[in-house]
């Protein structure tokens, strides 16, 4: 007999099929999103664009330690040029 994994299901999202940088990606999107709803739409893309694979996985470094502090902290660091998520959320 075949075995089967378990997987837990959330909003359409299958967690087993993520990686760990994928669900703390969403987690900071949700968060952002609820936050300001307003300006969602108009930075969605632009958001998942910049958020690439290197900071995710620092992300997953600090969790323990309070990880969305520590994401504002490295969106804040981020060279002028990169602003363009403000500037599209003042639109």
């Amino acid at each position: 007999m075949p075995r089967t994994k378990k997987t837990e299901s959330t909003e359409n999202v299958t967690s087993s099929t993520q990686t760990p940088e994928d669900q703390i990606a969403q987690a900071i999107a949700d968060r952002y999103f609820e936050a300001i709803p307003e300006v969602a739409p108009k930075i969605a893309s632009e958001f998942w664009r910049r958020l690439d694979g290197q900071v995710a996985g620092e992300i997953v470094k600090q969790r323990s330690n309070g990880f969305l502090a520590s994401v504002g902290e490295r969106l804040a660091a981020l060279p002028q040029e990169d602003v363009t998520i403000n500037a599209i959320a003042l639109q």
